[in-house]
């Protein structure tokens, strides 16, 4: 299974059934909900560097509003 493929399954697991729009690497795809809300999934290589983007997203982006994207 690709690393797209298995985000893909993980995202349809926390939104619902879900297409993927765009590629965006190797392991990141946009993709778009059924109620038309789009979102990024990645399979990350590791758990260090997911856990650091968990923390990012936690910590550093509630400085940039309404402007930053969510963590799901």
């Amino acid at each position: 299974m690709s690393a797209i493929q298995a985000a893909l399954e993980a995202a349809a697991r926390l939104i619902g059934p879900c297409e993927i729009t765009e590629a965006l690497g190797p392991a990141s795809a946009r993709v778009s909900a059924r109620d038309g809300k789009e979102y990024v999934v990645k399979k990350h290589a590791g758990i260090d560097k997911h856990d650091r983007e968990v923390h990012a997203y936690q910590h550093w982006t509630p400085a940039l509003g309404s402007s930053a994207p969510q963590l799901v």
